[in-house]
């Protein structure tokens, strides 16, 4: 993976940032510390104009290593402003972007301010996290149990990420139990009922992290007998481990990277390479002190500067049935409109009672910090205050599924934690919210739940009185439960403008509308459908104070704005020989009411299929897989603000395994994108326009790729080779290069639970229209991996 120096390149791009303040337009800009390849990036600006109103905001990007800038208009309302980049831009190689903001005068400014184009910010994209890891706590795998210890603990850790819980899925016995589990961010358990057969039983477990990669589990089966002779067995067992007091388990894995590049041009480019070494470390640890049982982890990483928030990552957790406590990094989940989706470096503790499947109660506080301290520049360059959250959360279920919880969060900025504060206000945030849940059961697998939760919050900037803000937000539903993974959801959320969550920071104010989801399965779950939608209404309080000023100089506030987003997919398991056939369409629009003319109305539309074929072939396997997918974007608005885009992509892939030794995967794909000249002059429609292509644009790009693997020695040496190239050109000859990237590897197995591993890796860059950017670049990286 290309890597790039990002101090070098903050600390470049604070520099530059600091000479915006004599610019009209104002931005203040902080580039997100990284990204992961291939997945979506979101980027935020404040923009703010003493002299003349904002008339739009832009972000160019483009994949590292190209040149081709591709342009979004970012989403804005008041002084804040964001969009989301694809994550086809976002690739190992990472993104380049800049900003570009104009007001109704006509005047600009970019972020970078200083050669934009040229010099733009790099955000460096990193591999995906590995699976997460779960391990079987008890019963001990293949062991013979009583009925009353019946219970199923499975310990489960993210490798330097977080796991995302909403994908968990635990089935015992072909039956989903996920929603009968005791779950923790590290841990489930799951009582086996009462009325559960005496003989073999079996247990799987699925979980995805926050990168999207999933982690299996086998399936772990062990026997329930009743019998005197089990009894026996288990009191054994018992002594054995209390004369062992402790037992532990767990796994390390360090990489050690070490990169070069050279440039083939003396000219000056934006590449920052970091001409050394990158080192990361996992370690994960978990079993059980007398009756206690543990879980540890710590991922650390050369990445950390004292200059960023925490890259390092630490945490030890120790519980049982009834009692949870948590030391270190963790990311702490109660209710949408509480605290949700922050990070914390503190410490919690959880005290349980009760079954899940009975009646339940549970007591959580949470402590700690959610930002280092680190001083700013200027406006540009604002700093971050050092912060701290204390949150406590009750949860009461007097029946199964039906029952109410009690949040409540603070959050306070500390005045004294930084001499530059660079424009920024220390901020105190209070929300305390209720929720309330009841289930009811029709049949044996059909029930409704009904679910609610409303809050206030309370915030201050401490500025002056008149900054003291006070709001309200609610939200409602229903859900149906057809039992497995069928289900129908609708809810309607209400965050007023004044309601403020910094416990939650990806909640909008000023935001409400319906939103809905269910999946069905057919046909013994060979058939799947997904449905899901919402429209939102944004601005209805009026809080954004959009204003335009069209050629007659007349001033137009904007209005409401309403997103509409329906989307839907099928997936169908034909045969074993067509394991796989997916069809899905998503449509986006966006639109005011501004008076006389709308000044948002767009729309987006994607359509995306694939189809999987497995062929047998005696000892040997061959897999298909054929990928399509096609993205339109319309701009509608009288005032057009962007061209209408076009793009196409058409990828296939096969492998084929050889016997248990050989196996080799290759795919070619080809994508279209075509981007529409506007043909727009400044004196047409009501706002001047900018456009970026005097001609319309096709760019094409090319990816191939081959790789062969071979069991040299099986479970003792394995090796393998990779060969991949990416091409792109368009018809203006404004994009013209190719990279091509070599690389071999090799893992040697000292047992089953220990290996280490080589990978050589080469990256070569070629443009043939400028040499300025062409490089080639080197890659050595050494993995070494022990569980024990």
């Amino acid at each position: 993976m290309t890597i790039f120096r990002f101090r070098t390149m903050l600390a470049i791009a604070f520099s530059l940032a600091a000479l915006s303040a004599w610019a009209v337009p104002n931005m203040v800009h902080q580039p997100p510390l990284e990204a992961q390849a291939g997945r979506s990036l979101e980027i935020n600006v404040l923009v703010t104009d003493v002299a003349s109103a904002i008339q739009q905001v832009r972000v160019f990007y483009r994949p590292g290593g190209t040149l081709g800038y591709q342009m979004q208009i970012m989403n804005g309302a008041g002084y804040n402003f964001s969009v989301q980049l694809p994550g086809s831009a976002v690739t190992a190689a990472g993104v380049d972007y800049y900003l570009e903001a104009k007001n109704q005068l006509g005047e600009q400014t970019t972020a970078p301010p200083l050669n934009a184009s040229l010099a733009p910010y790099h955000v460096v994209a990193r591999e995906a996290h590995a699976a997460p890891q779960l391990r079987l706590i008890s019963p001990d795998l293949g062991s013979t149990i009583l009925p009353e210890e019946a219970v199923v603990a499975v310990a489960m850790q993210a490798d330097g990420s977080r796991l995302d819980l909403k994908t968990l899925s635990v089935i015992v016995d072909e039956q989903d139990v996920t929603a009968k589990c005791r779950i923790s961010e590290t841990l489930l358990t799951y009582v086996l009922p009462e009325s559960s057969a005496d003989g073999l039983h079996g247990v799987r477990v699925s979980v995805r992290n926050s990168d999207g990669v999933e982690g299996k589990s086998p399936t772990w089966t062990f026997t329930l007998k009743r019998s005197a002779g089990a009894v026996y067995q288990r009191e054994q067992s018992k002594e054995a481990k209390k004369e062992a007091r402790a037992k532990i388990n767990g796994a390390l894995s360090t990489d050690l990277q070490y990169t070069a590049m050279t440039k083939e041009s003396s000219a000056d480019t934006y590449y920052y390479q970091p001409r050394g070494w990158l080192n990361r470390a996992t370690l994960n640890l978990n079993g059980f002190l007398g009756s206690m049982n543990f879980l540890t982890s710590a991922y650390v990483t050369s990445e950390e500067t004292p200059g960023r928030q925490p890259v390092d990552r630490f945490r030890m957790e120790l519980y049982d049935d009834a009692f949870n406590a948590t030391l270190g990094d963790m990311y702490p989940v109660f209710s949408m409109l509480s605290l949700n989706n922050l990070y914390v470096r503190g410490a919690g503790l959880s005290l349980m009672a009760g079954r899940a499947d009975t009646s339940f109660s549970k007591f959580q506080v949470v402590g700690g910090k959610t930002r280092q301290a680190i001083d700013g520049r200027d406006s540009s360059a604002p700093g971050t205050y050092e912060q701290w959250l204390w949150a406590t959360r009750w949860v009461y279920n007097f029946l199964p599924g039906t029952g109410f919880a009690l949040n409540y969060s603070t959050i306070n900025d500390y005045a004294n934690s930084i001499q530059t504060p660079g424009g920024t206000l220390p901020a105190d945030n209070h929300v305390a919210t209720a929720e309330m849940n009841i289930k009811i059961p029709w049949m044996e697998k059909l029930s409704t739940l009904l679910f609610g939760e409303g809050g206030v919050s309370y915030y201050d900037e401490r500025q002056s009185l008149l900054n003291l803000s006070l709001g309200n937000a609610y939200r409602g539903g229903m859900r149906w439960d057809w039992g497995g993974r069928s289900f129908v959801q609708l809810e309607y959320k209400n965050t007023g403008a004044n309601y403020v969550s910094l416990a939650n920071p990806w909640l909008t104010g000023d935001w409400r509308g319906i939103s809905g989801d269910g999946q069905m399965y057919f046909l013994d779950n060979a058939l799947a459908i997904m449905l899901s939608g919402n429209s939102w209404h944004d601005n209805l309080d009026g809080q954004k104070n959009l204003k335009y000023v069209d050629a007659a100089g007349v001033t137009i506030t904007a209005g409401t704005t309403t997103t509409t987003y329906l989307s839907g997919m099928l997936n169908y398991r034909i045969s074993t020989y067509v394991p796989v056939l997916s069809l899905g369409y998503s449509f986006n629009r966006q639109q005011d009411d501004t008076q006389p003319k709308s000044m948002v109305d767009n729309r987006t539309g994607v359509l995306n299929g694939g189809l999987g074929i497995q062929i047998p072939m005696g000892s040997n396997q061959c897999l298909v897989n054929v990928t399509y997918s096609e993205t339109k974007y319309n701009d509608l608005a009288s005032p057009r603000l962007s061209a209408d885009m076009t793009s196409s992509s058409l990828i296939g892939s096969l492998m084929y395994l050889l016997g248990p030794s050989w196996s080799f995967s290759g795919g070619y794909g080809k994508t279209n994108n075509q981007v529409l000249s506007s043909g727009l002059s400044p004196s047409t429609g009501s706002l001047p326009s900018t456009t970026l292509l005097t001609q319309d644009q096709t760019v094409d790009y090319t990816l191939a790729n081959l790789r062969a693997n071979w069991k040299v020695l099986p479970g003792i040496l394995d090796v393998g080779a990779g060969w991949e190239t990416l091409a792109g050109k368009d018809n203006l000859s404004r994009i013209d290069n190719q990279l091509t990237t070599l690389s071999c590897q090799s893992t040697w197995y000292f047992n089953s639970s220990q290996n280490i591993g080589l990978k050589l890796s080469s990256a070569d860059y070629r443009d043939q229209i400028t040499s300025a950017g062409s490089y080639t670049e080197f890659i050595v990286n050494l993995h070494y991996g022990i569980i024990f």
